[in-house]
């Protein structure tokens, strides 16, 4: 599965962690795909669209992560700081 369109809830490695109880694997789990997304450049990027669902659940947990993965994917990605307390 390519890890742009997975999504971090639903199915996916942090959701199913989450619901075993264990928040600190799936806060790892959006960690590793939020590193994966800032340091990848896409040849053609409208072909690896990451779901809108992706993108709530990554702002619900971005004050969870590193400040340099919340700096990288808020110039990345223009992402707001709503979530981010």
């Amino acid at each position: 599965m390519v890890l742009s369109r997975c999504q971090l809830v639903n199915g996916c490695g942090a959701d199913i962690e989450r619901k075993l109880g264990n928040d600190n694997k799936a806060i790892e789990i959006i960690k590793i795909w939020a590193l994966f997304m800032i340091r990848v450049d896409w040849q053609e990027p409208d072909s690896h669209l990451v779901p809108e669902q992706t993108w709530r659940e990554l702002n619900a947990n971005l004050q969870f992560l590193p400040k340099y993965i919340q700096t990288g994917l808020k110039r990345k990605f223009n992402l707001k700081e709503e979530n981010n307390k």
